[in-house]
């Protein structure tokens, strides 16, 4: 029989990124040889301890241990290890965010001319001259958090939407930084951003990740050219509460006994966007981010983040740069037909300008069949200022559409399931798992592969409030399980004005 003693556990690291290895070292109760693993609980009424995936180890004969493992990206979230016989006392994790910054001046400290500086905001854009050099610093920890000697940092600029090129690359010296030199020989608008690649060191598995993007704004010697509009006035920014409240209803697929997901995608250990979803029966497709303004999609609290411009999460975020639309969709694993559901919430800072409109949504995976936008299944789309649910879908056949919405819903800083069931007959809408609206006409189905779009959408150049989107989890399932739904609300056809 083994021998009783205190079980116990320390982090070796107080300070890390999601999926930066962290040492677990201690002992369980019992002696003796034995296999461990690690688990995780969220620390909310109801949760239960649940397995790590992949987290195995072992004890020695003193039922002592000490192994690496990569931290989680969700905060606040406990782990602990345990094995058959017992496990140890949880320790609380809050990994740092990745927060990238580029910072551009001049190279010999000075322009010839005077900028209006109301027009430029730090990290988001800045002025430079004509045929005169400047400088651009990429800081990897500009918030504190831990520097990772020698990952690499390419600097890429902005091609169109969807396409980045890359312009140098350096690695990260003792300070954090990489300083980059460029020259523009002509007045124009060029945007940059720092691409900072993964990091499997000490056990490690950080995915890449990127900054936001910045504006460059060459001009004349004279201080002649483009220029960022002046800023207007903003209103005292309000909070940006650091956790949200969580709708009734929970998941459709555990309501309607749907089974296995085809895939489930939710960030919770340092995933890049083009890692494979964690779990699912088709644990394939990459996300694709696009951006025409300041905005970028990446990883932030275990989920993918939708962000206007740079930003920190909090009130100083607030002022000039939110415009443009900013993007993410699936790519590799698309289907004509299935379940689909995305837990978002979404908020932004009281300040001058329009909301932005929020949106999931199931677009063809082929670009070729999207119509210009009229071949689309909107799962919803929410304002963070409003209190209603639109969906619907359209067709670019005789420009039908079929639309809907559900008032009085709480919007902002608020956790809801929007979910989309799609059948050889028929598409029915889920808000937090109850149906809201279906449409029984073959002629509205798309009839193609279809693919999740989250999306941030502005008005072209025109000036948005700051906003910001995530999605906690984002899944999917054949139709092979569990109940199929409908609702009593019909939604009746329509005309729109999309497409090309």
């Amino acid at each position: 029989m083994s021998a009783r003693q205190e079980a116990t556990l320390t982090i070796g690291e107080s300070e890390y990124y999601a999926g930066q290895g962290v040492l677990f070292e201690g002992s369980l109760a019992q002696t003796g040889e034995r296999q461990i693993w690690l688990e995780f609980h969220m620390n909310r009424p109801g949760d239960a301890w649940t397995v790590v995936p992949g987290s195995t180890a072992r004890t020695d004969r003193n039922g002592r241990f000490s192994f690496r493992h990569p931290a989680p990206g969700m905060y606040n979230i406990s782990l602990r290890v345990s094995s058959a016989v017992g496990a140890t006392p949880g320790r609380l994790f809050h990994a740092h965010d990745e927060m990238t910054t580029v910072a551009v001046a001049p190279a010999d400290g000075t322009l010839p001319f005077r900028p209006d500086w109301s027009r430029y905001r730090e990290y988001t854009s800045y002025p430079a001259a004509e045929d005169e050099a400047f400088s651009v610093t990429v800081d990897t920890s500009p918030e504190g958090g831990p520097i990772l000697l020698g990952r690499t940092v390419a600097l890429e600029e902005r091609v169109d939407a969807t396409t980045w090129r890359k312009v140098t690359q350096g690695i990260v010296g003792l300070n954090g930084t990489v300083r980059f030199q460029r020259t523009i020989s002509e007045p124009g608008v060029h945007v940059y951003r720092a691409r900072i690649g993964g990091w499997l060191g000490f056990g490690s598995d950080i995915g890449w990740n990127t900054s936001f993007p910045v504006h460059v704004y060459v001009l004349s010697r004279r201080g002649e050219g483009v220029q960022p509009a002046r800023a207007t006035e903003t209103r005292a920014p309000g909070t940006t509460q650091p956790a949200g409240r969580s709708s009734e209803g929970g998941s459709s697929g555990q309501r309607y006994g749907w089974g296995e997901t085809l895939y489930d995608f939710a960030y919770e250990w340092g995933e890049s966007l083009s890692d494979a979803p964690y779990k699912g029966k088709v644990p394939r497709g990459t996300w694709a981010e696009t951006s025409t303004g300041g905005g970028r999609a990446g990883r932030h609290n275990g989920g993918l983040f939708l962000e206007s411009k740079y930003g920190v999460v909090a009130p100083r975020d607030a002022g000039p740069g939110d415009f443009g639309t900013t993007a993410a969709t699936l790519r590799g694993n698309a289907h004509a037909t299935g379940r689909w559901e995305v837990r978002l919430r979404t908020w932004e800072i009281a300040e001058a300008g329009e909301s932005f409109r929020v949106r999931v949504e199931l677009v063809p995976e082929d670009p070729a069949k999207r119509a210009c936008g009229a071949r689309t299944i909107t799962v919803a789309e929410i304002s963070p200022s409003g209190r209603a649910v639109r969906y619907g879908v359209t067709t670019p056949n005789k420009r039908r559409a079929w639309t809907s919405q559900r008032t009085g819903v709480p919007i902002s800083q608020v956790h809801h399931a929007y979910g989309v069931e799609v059948t050889g007959s028929r598409i029915t809408w889920l808000l937090d798992s109850q149906p809201i609206g279906t449409v029984r006409s073959r002629a509205a189905l798309p009839k193609v592969p279809l693919t999740l779009r989250l999306s941030l959408v502005g008005r072209g150049d025109r000036e948005m409030r700051h906003t910001y989107a995530g999605a906690d989890w984002i899944r999917a399932w054949d139709r092979s399980n569990g109940r199929s739904v409908t609702s009593a609300h019909r939604l009746r056809a329509g005309r729109h004005d999309l497409g090309c």
